[in-house]
């Protein structure tokens, strides 16, 4: 066997894994573990800067309070509550805006804890890719909506894949040709087989790989393909 040979059977062989139940599964999951590690390595260091940043308004905020209380020559209460209201109204502006906008969770910046850890990126992940990501889209900045788009995008088309794979089951005919029956109809299967529309020797690809299933149409004896008894034009 060439090298050309070898190379073709091993990728025909690694796409055929890849595109089963077992491969799609593992891509979903690998796809949703992939996008948590990213989305952690781009919201998490923001996340804590940003915890530094309010500290930083708050601070300021208190200097400013204690400049207008030291420079007024006479502490009329009247007076100091209008420069010191405005002040606070700056204040409550910016931490509004860092909440809605920003991602600020309200810790402080001691603290370690941080939302987009990687458990709370894959739950971010997860819910986008299985849900309709009009509203989790509003969780990330919007530098990055973008990347949410396209990972939704690619996410759902591979959700989709591995849900209709998995809604299925294949059976061999000497290991070669499949016949692909739904799962909700598998029930119609076992009526098929009683009224001799196909052979009793029917055998799951799970529970054999050389099955010899052969479909038969009621009063021949001719071997037909199973695609035209209930194939890609009429599946079970």
């Amino acid at each position: 066997m060439s090298r050309s040979t070898k190379c073709k059977y091993y990728c025909r062989v690694f796409l055929t894994h890849l595109f089963s139940h077992v491969g799609l599964c593992g891509l979903v999951v690998g796809y949703a573990i992939v996008g948590a590690l990213t989305f952690e390595s781009l919201e998490a260091p923001y996340e804590i800067s940003q915890r530094s940043t309010i500290q930083g308004y708050r601070e300021k905020c208190l200097l400013d309070v204690w400049n207008i209380t030291e420079t007024m020559n006479v502490l009329y209460e009247k007076n100091w509550t209008l420069l010191v209201g405005m002040r606070l109204k700056q204040f409550e502006n910016d931490i509004v805006h860092a909440v809605k906008n920003e991602g600020y969770d309200g810790k402080e910046s001691s603290s370690t804890e941080v939302q987009w850890s990687f458990s709370g990126a894959l739950l971010y992940c997860i819910t986008v890719i299985t849900t309709i990501a009009l509203s989790v889209r509003k969780m990330i900045r919007d530098l990055y909506t973008k990347i949410v788009d396209l990972y939704l995008i690619l996410g759902e088309i591979l959700l989709k894949q591995a849900i209709h794979r998995c809604s299925k089951v294949e059976f061999l005919e000497h290991g070669k040709e499949k016949l692909i029956v739904k799962v909700e109809n598998l029930s119609n299967l076992e009526q098929m087989i009683r009224n001799g529309g196909i052979q009793k020797n029917l055998k799951s690809k799970t529970q054999s790989a050389d099955s010899n299933f052969r479909p038969r149409c009621e009063g021949s004896g001719k071997t037909k393909d199973p695609r035209v008894l209930i194939g890609t034009s009429r599946r079970v």
